[in-house]
């Protein structure tokens, strides 16, 4: 069994001058590429329970070459292995800017901070300063979660921790992969250059927060809309939702899809996956507004019902393999079923039967079955559950 902690064997293989990091940095990158994926791992935990959603969260274990280089180029302050804070580093990038504060202070409630060792590199930048900087932390896990079983083992080890947005990153990256580390090594007629695109990826960071919070604005807006009013908002993602949600004809439609065409399924929290490719497929046909959506839903309510139920349970699979339609479809069927039909159906009705631009046998089997589906519905013998 390995020794419980990374910090401890780094600092075994200390010695005077040159350190032999190959007599066991096996061992040290075993301990610490461990504590690295239990690390990441609580990370994405507490940011899932604080509802923070970030685009990655990853850790790399510094390879010993570079770990023998930074040590032997400054002797003074690193007498050995142990004294590096960043064997292990962990980096989370956000989507927003913003973000990175949040998540910061969460971070900051669930481990140790080593406020010597860490730093906010954002705030060192000159304000004609070009380039992205990080939030940097050295951080060690809490006491009280040392004493659980699983963390025992990891005490007194640390790692550096760097949070970064998502533009902030793609800048770092490229960055480096110029080969420019600082202010004074950019050749002095390409300076002026960084410093604008710097300018532009910073403005670019502030305005997709502006829209992310303008879009959430918006769907408070919808979601307080009522009446008149409401059916005159365009069809789009967060009108739509909301009318699947609130229109008693589109719960109604989404419990018949669940319960008779699905078998007894019941409706899921969660929208169909494609609801958006729907949208422009509405407006083809000439409905844009959520009153016009309404209005056709209500109209076709029952040629509805009967073309779904006669694709569905009739011609998607024969009797024979019905079971295999439960096994397809286990979990509730997702909120808005019905839109895809829908506009499959007023395409038919209006069209008659013509066929949109087909590429493969894939997609002309479908609409000889959506096809097929729509002629049976029509058939006034066909008897449907209600």
């Amino acid at each position: 069994m390995t020794d419980p902690s990374a910090a401890t064997q780094a600092s075994n293989v200390a010695a005077s001058g040159q350190i032999p990091i190959q007599a066991n940095y096996g061992q040290i990158s075993h301990e610490l590429e461990s504590f690295g994926i239990v690390a990441c791992g609580l990370i994405k935990q507490v940011l899932a329970a604080s509802n923070i959603e970030v685009h990655t969260i990853e850790h790399r274990v510094k390879k010993e070459e570079s770990a023998q280089r930074k040590t032997t180029a400054k002797p003074d302050r690193y007498r050995s292995v142990a004294d590096l804070k960043d064997l292990l580093g962990i980096r989370i990038i956000t989507y927003f800017a913003d973000d990175v504060d949040r998540v910061a202070e969460v971070i900051c409630q669930e481990f140790e901070v080593d406020e010597a060792e860490s730093t906010d590199k954002r705030t060192l930048l000159d304000p004609d300063r070009f380039g992205y900087s990080s939030l940097h932390y050295v951080l060690t896990l809490k006491p009280a979660r040392l004493q659980l079983v699983e963390y025992k083992r990891y005490s007194g080890v640390c790692f550096e921790l760097q949070i970064r947005s998502i533009l902030q990153h793609a800048w770092a990256e490229i960055e480096h992969d110029l080969g420019y580390k600082t202010k004074s090594s950019i050749p002095r007629d390409v300076r002026r250059r960084f410093s604008r695109l710097a300018g532009l990826l910073e403005i670019a960071d502030d305005e997709f927060a502006a829209l992310r919070d303008l879009l959430n604005s918006y769907e408070i807006d919808v979601s307080a809309t009522r009446g008149d009013e409401f059916t005159r908002l365009e069809v789009n993602g967060t009108t739509l939702r909301a009318f699947i949600d609130s229109d008693i004809n589109s719960r109604r439609m989404d419990e018949y899809f669940a319960n008779k065409c699905f078998i007894n399924r019941g409706v899921s929290e969660k929208f169909i996956d494609d609801l958006d490719e729907s949208i422009d497929d509405l407006r083809d046909l000439g409905i844009t507004t959520i009153g016009e959506l309404a209005e056709q839903l209500r109209k076709n309510d029952e040629g509805l019902r009967r073309y779904a139920y006669t694709f569905i349970r009739d011609l998607h699979l024969p009797e024979t393999e019905r079971d295999d339609l439960e096994r397809e479809y286990p979990a509730p069927a997702p909120k808005g079923s019905w839109v895809r039909y829908l506009v499959s159906y007023l395409y038919i009705e209006r069209h008659g039967g013509q066929a949109p631009s087909i590429v493969d046998e894939y997609e002309a089997y479908w609409w000889d079955l959506n096809l097929r589906a729509f002629k049976y519905s029509q058939n006034p013998e066909l008897v449907i559950p209600n």
